[in-house]
């Protein structure tokens, strides 16, 4: 009877181990490759994580923080999946946001550039699960 008791307590805390303690996706972080300018900046639409079914978030852009006046024109923000060309997502002043549609998923690479110099401002991968 002892050894039986024995058995189920390892069992149990076999099993105590097994929960999902993953932590939460982080919305995005500059690419190893990219140091970030602090041009873009990435928030979620709810408080869930970005998962592969695909997720909302609102892409902020604030160029001014680069201190070159009027010299970069307007600002382009770019959206690639790594697979394909990279596709114009949003286009305005040197300061603006624009949220996307459900399609934001780990992975995704957003690129700020320069309408006037094509220079890349900043670029930002959304972090997560890998797809």
């Amino acid at each position: 009877m002892k050894s039986r008791l024995v058995v189920m307590a390892v069992f149990a805390l076999g099993l105590a181990g097994c929960g999902d303690d993953k932590a939460p996706a982080k919305v995005a972080s500059a690419p190893p490759s990219v140091a970030s300018r602090g041009v873009l900046k990435v928030t979620r639409e709810s408080a869930q994580a970005i998962s592969c079914v695909g997720s909302v978030v609102v892409v902020h852009w604030d160029a001014r923080k680069l201190g070159q006046g009027n010299e970069l024109g307007a600002i382009q923000i770019w959206a690639d999946t790594g697979t394909d060309t990279p596709i114009l997502f949003a286009e305005g002043e040197s300061v603006g946001a624009a949220k996307t549609g459900k399609w934001v998923i780990p992975g995704l690479k957003f690129i700020a550039k320069s309408m006037r110099t094509n220079e890349i401002l900043d670029q930002f991968v959304i972090s997560g699960p890998k797809c």
